[in-house]
């Protein structure tokens, strides 16, 4: 037996991978380099929103709110891209992000200083930060999904904010080919 090279934790062990395509890679080469054999299958794709035109009204808006809260890293990238090829963001706005890669993903647009929950990465997490406690009579822009969860804009809505959506992406199916799954 060789000790010098212990065995790769995920030698001979098959992984379904079902990120979008274009968010896969960076788990597939983990996955490989711990001797894993990754099968890249996507069940989901990120697209456009229908209707951009309602995003874009809000895009240009944005003097208007005092929070924008990014609910995911694709929120942050589909929102930012269009929001940085637009104008940029109004000083005062303060941002918050629901997790760690929302904050990472903002930071890759030049913005560093996000309210991020420390522990609990999800809606409720980032309700439990101080900042988001004294929120009444504050205009607050929900950057999110098409249909993402409703418990954040409603607790923020009972501390009295004025909560608006601005569904910056929609998930679909993607069209894969099932042979190499099978």
């Amino acid at each position: 037996m060789n000790l010098d090279k212990a065995p790769s934790c995920l030698a001979h062990t098959r992984v379904l991978v079902t990120r979008p395509q274009a968010q896969a890679q960076n788990l597939i080469d983990l996955i490989e380099a711990e001797g894993g054999q990754a099968i890249h299958f996507p069940v989901i794709e990120i697209l456009a929103p229908t209707d951009s035109g309602t995003l874009l009204a809000l895009i240009d808006r944005l003097d208007e709110f005092d929070l924008a809260i990014f609910i995911s890293p694709n929120a942050v990238n589909k929102a930012m891209n269009m929001i940085t090829a637009r104008r940029a963001l109004p000083p005062e706005l303060t941002l918050a992000c629901v997790g760690r890669g929302s904050a990472k993903e903002l930071k890759h647009f030049g913005y560093a200083n996000a309210i991020v929950p420390e522990g609990k990465f999800d809606s409720e997490g980032l309700l439990a930060m101080p900042a988001l406690q004294q929120v009444n009579n504050k205009k607050v822009i929900i950057f999110r999904g098409d249909g993402g969860r409703e418990v954040l804009g409603n607790t923020l809505e009972t501390r009295g904010a004025h909560v608006t959506y601005a569904e910056c992406y929609r998930r679909g199916k993607p069209q894969v080919d099932t042979a190499p799954l099978l």
